[in-house]
């Protein structure tokens, strides 16, 4: 996950920001804690999943790409694990 670490940032903000506030679901104060506790797991869980499904394939996350495409003027190649 640390290498899609902007990405994971952004995606946990967006999704517990529409669980949580009046925007989505609007679920702050409405579910016990232990059951918070349970979502923000899942959502860790499922990141770390997408994370590395990510990066088996491209090799950096899509947020990471547009930053080292704005300050690069290109992209970069990224080194995969396993020397691929």
């Amino acid at each position: 996950m640390g290498r899609l670490s902007l990405t994971n940032y952004l995606a946990q903000s967006v999704v517990l920001g529409v669980v949580f506030t009046g925007y989505g679901l609007g679920l702050m104060d409405r579910l016990a804690s232990p059951v918070v506790v349970l979502v923000v797991l899942a959502l860790f869980a499922a990141q770390l999943t997408t994370s590395t499904l990510v990066l088996r394939r491209f090799g950096t996350g899509p947020a990471e790409w547009v930053v080292r495409r704005v300050v690069y003027g290109t992209p970069r190649r990224t080194s995969r694990p396993g020397g691929a």
